[in-house]
């Protein structure tokens, strides 16, 4: 027992850094090629950013091109004045709310030889632009574009300043310079995350993960135009839990929940990543189902509605779905689209619940495949061939 008792702390104190080391790293490298590395983070905001940084940047410039001209330096207050007048351009083109006539990306080219510029001509001075154009990189560029941006002036630099200065020197710059880098992506990877998360706050349901019923409006929306633009169909399910509320008295909360969240993922599982699940409130949800018209959102629903049915949940629960369809026509409004398919799904509930109904384009509701526009009933048995297969 005491070998046992002396062993273990040794074996813990080597064992310990290596854990810590390479925990560091992999929180390292998640951040690195978090959003903030690979999307266009701060893109929403650019013109926004853009036109405080093109004002401050022109106004503090215009000194250092005077001086520089007046000492008889024309070529590096040429190269200012380069660097200036796209900034200033933009910067009016911004204020004046147009948008900006110079790409952001093509400022980095006169940034660039500036930078040159001056290091050649200032010394190690001239090397202290770079920092502020490394930031400018990451306003300017999105995601892996902007770290590239911003290496590539570090790799520059760093050439020039060994060639200009000395090793040491180049070796200091370009270990600041690689820091600033990093400490911008750690940075920028947080705000993605953060903006990840608060956009999954905002749209999705927290219990289930299905979007929530303040994204159905917009989603209705870019579907409806979507569809109609290239005329293709569309279909919506709504669909409800029955007597879901002799769930949660009998068998408690906990378990209600339970049942909303296995129902979402046998949704999602014979869904394809086109499709949108809703969760409208309580036991309700909707089922977005781009390019399927009636009879295929039919065969949807008559197949979501037997696998929930035959799921095999715990305590003896039986758990079926209502399920009303409807397909949208061109006259059809959001609200009418999913008024018809509430309609179909209380049409479902009054002719006793655990059944499709459809909603037909002036003939209120259709209960049977034929009227839907399937030609043999029998197709709703089967759960093969059904065009709603993931992905």
């Amino acid at each position: 027992m005491a070998h046992v008792s002396d062993a273990s702390p040794v074996s813990t104190s080597f064992a310990m850094p290596g854990r810590l080391g390479a925990g560091a790293l992999k929180r390292i490298t998640r951040w690195l090629l978090s959003p903030g590395a690979g999307r266009d983070v701060l893109g929403a905001y650019r013109d926004r950013i853009m036109l405080p940084v093109a004002a401050a940047s022109t106004a503090l410039l215009l000194p250092f091109a005077l001086v520089d001209f007046f000492l008889g330096q024309q070529l590096l207050a040429a190269m200012v004045l380069a660097v200036m007048v796209p900034l200033a351009i933009d910067a009016w083109a911004l204020w004046r709310k147009r948008r900006p006539p110079i790409a952001y990306g093509w400022m980095l080219l006169p940034i660039a030889l500036g930078i040159a510029t001056a290091l050649i001509a200032r010394g190690v001075h001239g090397a202290m632009w770079c920092y502020p154009a490394i930031l400018f990189c990451y306003f300017v560029l999105p995601g892996w574009q902007a770290t590239a941006g911003a290496l590539s002036l570090l790799v520059m630099t760093s050439g020039l300043v060994l060639h200009v200065v000395d090793l040491s020197t180049m070796w200091r710059f370009a270990v600041t310079s690689g820091l600033s880098i990093v400490i911008l992506n750690v940075i920028l990877g947080v705000v993605g995350e953060l903006q990840r998360k608060l956009y999954e706050q905002a749209t999705t349901d927290p219990l289930t993960g299905a979007l929530n019923r303040r994204q159905l409006a917009t989603t209705l929306d870019d579907a409806v135009e979507h569809s109609r633009r290239s005329d293709s169909p569309v279909s919506l399910l709504a669909f409800d839990l029955d007597h879901f509320k002799r769930i949660n008295d009998r068998h408690g909360h906990a378990a209600g929940d339970e049942v909303l969240q296995r129902v979402v993922t046998l949704v999602r599982e014979r869904a394809r990543r086109i499709d949108r699940l809703f969760r409208m409130g309580g036991e309700e949800f909707a089922l977005l189902l781009p390019d399927n018209n009636v009879a295929d959102a039919m065969r949807v629903a008559t197949m979501l509605r037997e696998r929930i049915q035959g799921a095999g949940w715990p305590m003896g629960v039986e758990v079926t779905i209502s399920v009303g369809v409807a397909q949208l026509h061109r006259k059809h409004s959001v609200d009418s689209w999913l008024k018809a398919a509430d309609d179909a799904l209380y049409r479902a509930k009054a002719d006793g619940r655990n059944c499709v109904r459809i909603a037909s384009r002036g003939r209120g509701i259709v209960t049977d495949a034929a009227d839907a526009g399937m030609t043999r009933p029998s197709e709703l048995s089967g759960l093969s061939g059904l065009a709603p297969l993931r992905d």
